[in-house]
């Protein structure tokens, strides 16, 4: 049986309360160990709840993380069967259309 220091998982050791601050608890008497203990048990509670809420944050984190993993993907693998766009050839295209409407005067050379 390890401690909490031992198991580091950050809860705090309760004090030992003894025979005689049982039975006064019992008889519904706080004591200084008592009231020192519940308040120990408070912040343990806190934090294991704050642990599971860290949890739930990461988990909910990994799926959305895998979702944008896997429409990256999707996104390269289609951006892969679409050929890239040839900037020069196209601008040669257009250059040739407005020559080809300059020569048949359809707009001015101006």
């Amino acid at each position: 049986h390890r401690s909490y220091k031992d198991q580091e998982n950050g809860l705090e050791a309760t004090l030992h309360e003894g025979p005689k601050v049982t039975e006064l608890r019992r008889r519904g008497i706080e004591t200084e160990i008592s009231r020192t203990n519940d308040e120990i048990k408070e912040r343990n509670q806190a934090q294991l709840q704050y642990g599971k809420n860290m949890d739930l944050l990461i988990a909910e984190n990994e799926i959305k993380l895998s979702a944008l993993k896997t429409e990256q993907q999707t996104q390269i693998e289609n951006s892969a069967k679409t050929p890239p766009i040839d900037e020069k050839a196209l601008f040669e295209e257009k250059q040739r259309e407005t020559l080809g409407k300059v020569l048949k005067r359809e707009i001015s050379a101006k």
